[in-house]
């Protein structure tokens, strides 16, 4: 506990006046105590990491899909063009589930379209969003967002427990961030996905 207060408390050296080489070093009398002290930090380390992800994943995913549906429910043409503008892809999913739950036909596939696009706008408009889609794997060549923000700090996905950092593949052992990479660059599925969701 008290060596994670002392981690905030060190300079960012975000300033001048501050040195950004500036680490935390704990002391300890037993091998044993200074490996649970290491790991700790690491694994609060990473439960803040995982925090300020999601937050920062909700506000922006949620956020910006509640404005699309709001310019969409008020008609304001300007505002949708702006959005569009910003995120060409987010815009065309609400684009297609309003279409669909705008649709008036009595086709029965149509209409269970329209009734699973009703309720993901009534998901978005009421700003609730299912975490699993922060973290989810879907069968396409994107990873879950928080996944790719995990990358792209240079972190496993998975944490910091040793059973986390390979796995067997094509009979060898290979850090399971080479698999993510190799995931998100060569765009291989099969064996790799499978992996990865184990």
């Amino acid at each position: 506990m008290f060596a994670k207060e002392l981690m905030y408390q060190l300079p960012t050296g975000d300033n001048e006046t501050e040195d950004p080489k500036r680490k935390l070093i704990v002391f300890s009398d037993s091998r044993e105590d200074a490996a649970q002290i290491a790991n700790g930090i690491e694994r609060n380390h990473f439960t803040d990491l995982i925090r300020e992800i999601l937050v920062k994943e909700l506000h922006s995913n949620l956020m910006f899909r509640y404005k699309i549906v709001n310019a969409f429910d008020n008609g304001y043409i300007t505002t949708q063009q702006e959005l569009k503008e910003q995120s060409q892809a987010v815009f065309d999913e609400i684009e297609y589930l309003v279409e669909n739950a705008n649709y008036a036909g009595t086709n029965a596939n149509r209409l269970r379209e329209k009734e699973i696009a009703f309720s993901k706008l009534s998901e978005i408009r009421s700003l609730t969003l299912n975490v699993r889609s922060l973290v989810h794997i879907t069968n396409t060549l994107d990873l879950a967002p928080l996944i790719k923000h995990f990358i792209s700090l240079g972190i496993n996905p998975g944490g910091n427990d040793i059973s986390l950092q390979t796995k067997l593949f094509n009979g060898n052992f290979v850090p399971c961030m080479n698999l993510l990479i190799l995931k998100i660059f060569n765009g291989r599925t099969g064996q790799v996905r499978n992996i990865l969701t184990n």
